[in-house]
Formats: C-alpha cells, sequence, structure tokens
C-alpha cells in the first residue's frame, strides 16, 4: 500500500493501556532511529525527553502522534496520565506534582527518581513489548495478571528505569540488562485485593466502599490517600501501623523503610506494605478505620492531617467518631500544680506542669493568667 505522506512510513496504533512516551519510543525504533533524533525530526522546537511528557500531555505531542499514526484523539489523549483528571485527581496541576502520579525526578535528561515500573513477565509475554500507563500509579504495587509484585529499577544495576535512552525497550539504559530476565516475587495478597478493588473504581466511574457509594472515582482515592498519608507520616503513624499489624489480619513486623515522605516517593516494596494495611483499614468503613485509630490514640487532629477538602464520606463519620472535645483545666487545678512544683523546687513552666496535668488544651493561656494574678 502506499504511503499519501499524512502518516509516518511506520505508524503503530497505542495498544492498551500504553503511556505516551512508551508509543512514541516504539514509533522511533520502527523507523531505526533514537527516540532523541526521531523526536527532534518531528518537535524541532519542543524538549520531549527533559521533561515527564506523559504527566504533561502536551497538546502537540499527542495530537501530532495522532494525526500521524492515523489514530484516534481521544484514544491518543488516554495515554497521557493527564487523561486522569475527573477520575483518579478532581484538578490535574498544570505543572509540578500530581497526586499519586509517581515522578521521575527528570534532571536533564537523567532521570532520579525510580517512577516508572514494570512487569518482567508482561515484557516477556508482549509481542511487541512496551509499557503501561497504569504502572506510573502510586497505588499500583502488583502485576494482577501475572501475581508478582513490580520491579521499580534495573535488577541489575539498580538504576531508574530511562527506556527512551536505548534503542530497546526491554533494555536497561545504564548496564544493557534484559529487564525481562529480572527475578520476580509474589505480589502480597492484601495489596492486591485493594489494588483491584482500585481499578474497578477507576474503571467504572464509581465505587462503593461499605455503605458508602462514590459518584465520582476522585473521592475513593482521596480517601485512600488520607488513609495512607496517616499511616506514613507523624509521630503517631508508627503506632497506628502498629494497631493494624496487631488488629487485622495482617501480622508480622512494621517494615516500613522510609517514614514522613508523600507515598509517591516510597518504593514500590514500602507502598506495597502500605496499601496492605490500607486494604484493612478501608474494609468496612469506616468501622475498621475509627477503631483501629482510636486503639492508637491517633485522634481528629491527627486523622485530619491538616487537609481541609476531605471528603464527606471521611470527614463525617471519622469527626463523629475520633473528635475529643479538649480538656480545659480549672484555675484552681492548675494553682494546685504550680504549688506542687514549688514545693519540689521545680520550675513551674508550661513542660512541667503538663507532665501533671496532661496535654490539655489552652494550657498555657491558663498559666499566664495565673502568673498575671500572682503579679
Amino acid at each position: 500500500m502506499r504511503l499519501s505522506g499524512r502518516y509516518f512510513p511506520y505508524h503503530p496504533k497505542p495498544q492498551p493501556d500504553e503511556l505516551l512516551s512508551s508509543w512514541i519510543i516504539r514509533t522511533a525504533q520502527g523507523h531505526g532511529q533514537t527516540p532523541y533524533v526521531f523526536c527532534h525530526n518531528v518537535w524541532p522546537k519542543t524538549q520531549v525527553w527533559t521533561r515527564d511528557i506523559d504527566n504533561l500531555g502536551t497538546p502537540l505531542v499527542w495530537r501530532t502522534m495522532a494525526e500521524r499514526t492515523g489514530t484516534q484523539p481521544d484514544r491518543a489523549w488516554s495515554t497521557t496520565l493527564r487523561s486522569l483528571e475527573g477520575e483518579l485527581i478532581e484538578i490535574y496541576p498544570a505543572v509540578g506534582f500530581a497526586r499519586w502520579i509517581l515522578p521521575l525526578g527528570i534532571y536533564h535528561r537523567m532521570r532520579r527518581r525510580h517512577g516508572l515500573q514494570f512487569c518482567p513477565l508482561c515484557l516477556w509475554q508482549d509481542e511487541k513489548p512496551y509499557f503501561r500507563r497504569h504502572w506510573r500509579l502510586g497505588w499500583v504495587t502488583a502485576c494482577i495478571h501475572h501475581g508478582c509484585r513490580l520491579l521499580d529499577r534495573c535488577h541489575a544495576c539498580a538504576e531508574a528505569l530511562a527506556p527512551h535512552r536505548t534503542m530497546d525497550l526491554t533494555l536497561c539504559y545504564s548496564c544493557l540488562a534484559d529487564l525481562r530476565e529480572a527475578s520476580i516475587d509474589q505480589a502480597d495478597g492484601g495489596a492486591m485485593r485493594l489494588q483491584i478493588e482500585a481499578e474497578q473504581v477507576l474503571a467504572q466511574g464509581w465505587g462503593i466502599c461499605h455503605d458508602w457509594v462514590f459518584q465520582r472515582p476522585f473521592l475513593y482515592f482521596e480517601i485512600l490517600r488520607q488513609v495512607v498519608r496517616i499511616l506514613t507520616n507523624g509521630k503517631r503513624a508508627a503506632r497506628l501501623r502498629h494497631a493494624v499489624l496487631e488488629a487485622g489480619p495482617i501480622k508480622g513486623e512494621d517494615r516500613l523503610e522510609a517514614q514522613y515522605r508523600d507515598i509517591e516517593y516510597l518504593t514500590v516494596k514500602d507502598r506495597e506494605f502500605l496499601m496492605t494495611l490500607a486494604g484493612y483499614l478501608m474494609t468496612d468503613w469506616p468501622h475498621h478505620f475509627t477503631e483501629t485509630c482510636a486503639m492508637a490514640g491517633v485522634w481528629w487532629s491527627w486523622a485530619k492531617k491538616e487537609n481541609d477538602n476531605l471528603p464527606f464520606a471521611y470527614e463525617d463519620p471519622v469527626k463523629a467518631a475520633l473528635f475529643r472535645q479538649a480538656y480545659i483545666p480549672t484555675m484552681e487545678e492548675t494553682r494546685a500544680a504550680v504549688l506542687h512544683l514549688m514545693r519540689q523546687g521545680k520550675k513551674p513552666s508550661s513542660t512541667n506542669v503538663r507532665l501533671i496535668l496532661g496535654e490539655t488544651q489552652h494550657l498555657d493561656r491558663v498559666i499566664r493568667s495565673l502568673a498575671w494574678r500572682g503579679r
């Protein structure tokens, strides 16, 4: 068949759930060109590989790919992560960090973060290997088809994946190891169950979590991310993880290696562990969650975690179960504590008074008032 010139000489369609960058790389390889050379020829004034092209979803790039490969625009748009706006994320940010999207940490043409995951068995069985869009999502830690944990780096040299720097998608750019030959580990069953549920919510556009119905999928993912956030960040996160391990069907030790970081910046092993814990807390919502939080001393102020935009299905039941009215000590109680400290020869500071009365709200105000009256 003669080509009209409208299409690339080699013009493959995107494969199921393929990433835009993967589609571009396969097209370049079909022309016998490196991705750098191909993109410079097609978009001479656009820097493609010095940015996260999947995350940005640059219209010029995906529209050109649609036109030059004979692909429907909607299908080409779906290869970008930005097409998840309104589904995974309510409002996708114009630039920068996006919730649930694993960052690549691009510096010039290098990748400093392990934001591209893969399944060696999928790459091995693909007639034409490619990278999936859902491998860039933070709550995805397993290949459901093969039941194995995903990998987020080269098995030989531990470098982050950068397939645009090779002539073969299945090779590590750094050591040229074949990614398909990497050994695999069985995925955690609890994390896989939660992932299957999350994938169903995203695919059908709504979800059910016990008695709560989510008409928009991003509401479900907002709750899931908040649960994971308090499992990871803060002084009481370790206590909550320990409480889940004690109360739930998950037995073992707390094996979270990195703390005080958003889930998008954790390794696949850490994220799998958190998804296992979150899977228990999301079951029978919100009862498992609130009961375990109360057991760990995680009350509403901690469960809220300075987030003023929580979905109603989180804020209403969790606040009702975990909100504790602040105790304000009386002037007589505070005076007695101060006199007790002075008799012992100790300074009646706020810290020492708290050791007697506990972590009570407004204590500083009461102590200041008492000191003013003393003058």
